[in-house]
């Protein structure tokens, strides 16, 4: 979800009361018990956007779905690309050469979060839900 930095204290006040109403509309989303995260593939996407990607999981496929409902509902308008559960590890990443293997890494999910997307490739945490922090610096699940 895109978001705008808010130039104006009533512009802050109507994102906060957003954002308030999404996050207790998530709130209601129960995270996917059991979801564990296997790494099967590294790839560099398109733009040079080196990930590694994850198997299917069919909690965590129907945990994205329950998601997408919820912030369609607020139109936000969803990716319509198929879902492909990955980390980013690289950006500018363009001609590189993944690993041979990917690493052997195993991620439980225990819960998600609203991210806001900033200017560089970073990210704020907004809320957390299903144990996980809302400050990331204090957390490693979040970071």
């Amino acid at each position: 979800m895109a978001a705008t930095i808010p130039s104006s204290g009533f512009e802050l006040l109507e994102r906060t009361r957003e954002l308030d109403a999404l996050a207790a509309a998530l709130a209601t989303v129960e995270p996917a018990p059991g979801s564990a995260l296997r790494a099967t593939r590294r790839e560099v996407w398109r733009g040079g956007i080196a990930v590694l990607l994850f198997a299917e999981d069919a909690a965590l496929a129907a945990l994205h779905a329950a998601l997408g409902a919820v912030v369609a509902g607020f139109g936000v308008a969803l990716d319509p690309r198929p879902f492909s559960p990955h980390v980013t590890f690289a950006r500018g990443a363009r001609g590189a050469a993944p690993p041979l293997l990917a690493p052997e890494l195993a991620w439980q999910a225990r819960g998600f979060a609203l991210v806001e997307s900033a200017a560089g490739g970073d990210y704020r945490v907004l809320r957390a839900f299903g144990g996980v922090a809302a400050d990331p610096a204090r957390c490693e699940e979040a970071r």
